[in-house]
């Protein structure tokens, strides 16, 4: 059975709620027209809010074009990481390194 989307954001989201971390689905992170990351994670810091943006990837078509596009580079200016998460087996380290490298 293949997850959509947005269960496996949401499947995510729950496994990432922690007492010490902030959680959201679907939020723009900066002013109209900004990147939405499918979940984002805070720390409860104000001295370290260590931000994670995690993009879901239910197709191979979808990584590959967010990862040639350079689009989750766009995270970074308000995340200090973006994670792919992914169905198991989805992508293969060939093709991360083929689309990467």
């Amino acid at each position: 059975m293949s997850l959509s989307h947005d269960k496996l954001a949401n499947n995510l989201a729950t496994h990432l709620m922690s007492d010490d971390r902030m959680v959201w689905e679907d939020i723009p992170v900066g002013k109209s027209g900004s990147v939405r990351p499918d979940v984002l994670t805070i720390q409860k810091s104000f001295a370290s809010p260590n931000p994670i943006s995690y993009e879901i990837k239910v197709s191979v078509s979808d990584f590959r074009s967010d990862v040639t596009s350079a689009k989750w580079k766009n995270y970074l200016d308000f995340s200090y990481g973006v994670i792919f998460a992914v169905p198991k087996g989805l992508i293969k380290n060939q093709i991360f390194q083929m689309v990467v490298g």
